[in-house]
């Protein structure tokens, strides 16, 4: 039972950061989206889209810090593929109000 509920938390989880129900902030919105980002121009369309979608900036509670993921990581995950220094720091400010160190 515990492992059904383990794998269930994981799914929804990962489904959320994925925008199948929506995203709740917009810093979902770009941890989803500006990965993959090539240049300044294309990650403000992001950051725009991301404003219309989500643009709810407030964040009440910071994630959890299940398998590993905090601040630091979310970091270095979403942003090794950004190639857009504006993108990139929107992926940090992002990691930065949803989770901690």
């Amino acid at each position: 039972m515990a492992l059904l509920f383990a794998a269930l938390l994981a799914v929804v989880s990962t489904s959320a950061d994925a925008g199948l129900f929506g995203y709740s902030s917009y810093y979902d919105c770009i941890l989803d989206q500006m990965p993959g980002v090539k240049n300044d121009i294309a990650a403000s369309a992001v950051m725009r889209s991301c404003n219309e979608k989500a643009p709810n900036r407030d964040v009440e509670t910071k994630r959890l810090t299940f398998f590993g993921m905090n601040r630091i990581e979310c970091i270095k995950k979403r942003a090794k593929d950004v190639g857009s220094e504006r993108g990139a720091i929107q992926v940090r400010l992002a990691c930065n109000n949803l989770y901690d160190d």
